[in-house]
């Protein structure tokens, strides 16, 4: 492989698979199950995916979203060329992710007997993104993308809501 091109497909192929993995934990944050139940059969047509269920995704998504810095080993990494950080790549599209799943979590919410509720949702973002600082850890630099992450995008939900006003009044 003397031009790396091996080496860095499968870096890359690697890398997207457990973006993969990440996404598909992401199904469950405000997830519902979708069965194909026709008229006159018993069975819920949609169900909430359990709290629990939810609730476990979401902690395990952002642990590994803070912790996902063993994807830029160096010794891999100075081989193959010149590139932005996978990890920083992983961090910034799952922050967007989490972001975008609050439309999901209401909408399930809303269908659920047991709800994972937003308030809930974003107690359980707020508490995983900010514990570096409740803890009074180091901030890791996956801290610091999610952390940034959720002031930017809430900054821009209310810039949104007031440019609104403004059209509207």
């Amino acid at each position: 492989d003397p031009d790396v091109e091996q080496r860095t497909k499968l870096y890359n192929s690697i890398s997207n698979q457990y973006f993969r993995y990440i996404n598909n934990v992401m199904y469950n944050v405000g997830g519902i199950y979708l069965n194909e139940v026709k008229d006159g059969t018993p069975g819920k047509r949609f169900q909430s995916v359990p709290k629990n269920t939810q609730r476990a995704a979401l902690k395990w998504v952002l642990n590994q979203t803070k912790n996902c810095d063993w994807l830029d080993n160096k010794e891999i990494t100075n081989k193959i060329g010149l590139g932005v950080a996978i990890s920083t790549k992983i961090q910034d599209l799952t922050a967007e992710l989490l972001w975008k799943s609050r439309n999901n979590v209401l909408l399930s919410a809303h269908v659920s007997k047991d709800p994972y509720t937003i308030k809930e949702y974003f107690d359980d973002l707020y508490s995983g993104i900010w514990e570096s600082a409740i803890k009074g850890r180091k901030v890791t630099s996956g801290d610091r993308i999610m952390q940034k992450m959720m002031i930017t995008s809430m900054a821009s939900t209310l810039a949104d809501k007031n440019k609104q006003k403004l059209t509207m009044g």
